[in-house]
């Protein structure tokens, strides 16, 4: 029966653990929009080159930050400028 409340006890504490400590550590992403017409090559190669660098850096432990690390997250912005101008300068806006 002690056996069955320390296991309890350490389930508990776990996920109060995880509840503090997640959000402090899901906050430490730095977002870096990545703009271009996605649906033809030169977007592509934008996102392509955005991927390998963001994967570089997060692998070597993301960017210091004065003594905390934060990682990269990309968000992927299509222009589409080579259709409408209007649809670009709105994804820009």
């Amino acid at each position: 029966m002690k056996r069955k409340w320390i296991l309890t006890i350490l389930v508990m504490a776990s996920f109060l653990l995880a509840a503090t400590v997640g959000p402090a550590l899901a906050a430490r992403v730095i977002k870096i929009g990545v703009l271009g017409p996605m649906a033809f090559v030169q977007g592509k190669g934008h996102w392509n080159g955005a991927m390998m660098a963001a994967d570089a850096i997060n692998g070597a432990g993301g960017v210091m930050v004065g003594n905390k690390r934060y990682r990269i997250k990309l968000i992927k912005i299509d222009t589409n400028e080579f259709v409408s101008v209007a649809d670009a300068t709105n994804a820009v806006e």
